[in-house]
């Protein structure tokens, strides 16, 4: 069989097995999630008010910051730019391709793909509420969706044109960060937040945000294996994406709807008090 022809047939098979992996993360968020609100929770995308303030954004890029998922991977793309693990790393990745062979490029580009529908899904999924106010709280919850990944690949594009680093396949000078592995991970975080909106067990969130998250790191390697980035670019990526979602996930959100209410019961003998916080 000529050497092509396998390649293609092993590419295929890859593309198969990896569409099955997406087609039964989305399928599997909606069985287990049906279409029942959140009992306790606001309609998804009701609390979206695009008029915080400064100081909200800034408590919450404090926030941010803090998160493990931004401090870790940015951690690591600090660690990477010390002596020549960097291209080390990066010469190995793309000699051996691992884990996606030649497709590594097609493949990640698959992958941000698949994180992307994955968010979208579960958007449309989520519970927005009844009658006139579906429609405004799908539009504010998408809203955001959309600010995330626009502020995500702005702040990446902005950081390629002042960095000017060359990729390690030499093919520009647009290496530094990567941008596939910050739009995979904005949309991970907002696919694992839009899970808090459907009605699945706590096991069935972990595992499906995990899946999320596992896609936007898969997409993250195979950027590595495209020769397309450093691991320290990815992992920038990463860290980037992550941080200026929960940014805009926290900041963006209104505290308008939290309702404390404050409850008097009389009896001849027993005066009750009861505070009760709704959010």
């Amino acid at each position: 069989m000529p050497k092509q022809t396998l390649t293609e047939m092993v590419a295929s098979l890859r593309e198969d097995r990896l569409g099955r992996l997406a087609t039964f993360l989305l399928v599997s968020t909606a069985l287990l999630s049906g279409c029942a609100a959140v009992p306790g929770h606001p309609p998804w995308g009701s609390r979206v008010d695009f008029t915080p303030g400064w100081n909200k954004l800034g408590r919450s890029a404090v926030a941010a910051l803090k998160d493990p998922l931004t401090w870790g991977p940015a951690a690591g793309a600090l660690a990477f730019s010390f002596g020549d693990l960097d291209r080390e790393v990066s010469d190995w990745a793309r000699e051996e391709q691992p884990l996606f062979g030649d497709e590594a490029d097609r493949t990640g580009d698959w992958l941000l793909g698949s994180i992307s529908g994955l968010y979208l899904g579960s958007a449309v999924l989520a519970d927005s509420g009844n009658g006139s106010a579906w429609q405004s709280s799908k539009a504010r919850g998408l809203g955001l969706g959309l600010s995330t990944n626009l502020a995500a690949g702005g702040i990446t594009y902005g950081l390629k044109e002042t960095v000017q680093r060359s990729r390690p396949d030499a093919s520009d000078r647009q290496s530094f960060p990567s941008g596939h592995s910050s739009l995979a991970a904005a949309n991970a975080v907002l696919f694992a937040d839009n899970l808090n909106s459907l009605p699945l067990s706590p096991p069935n969130r972990i595992i499906l945000a995990g899946a999320g998250y596992g896609l936007a790191w898969g997409t993250a390697w195979s950027r590595i294996e495209a020769g397309k980035h450093y691991p320290s670019d990815v992992l920038a990526g990463l860290a980037l994406g992550h941080f200026v979602a929960r940014v805009l996930q926290h900041g963006l959100l209104s505290d308008s709807q939290n309702i404390t209410t404050l409850d008097l019961q009389m009896d001849r003998d027993l005066l009750l008090v009861s505070l009760r916080y709704d959010y």
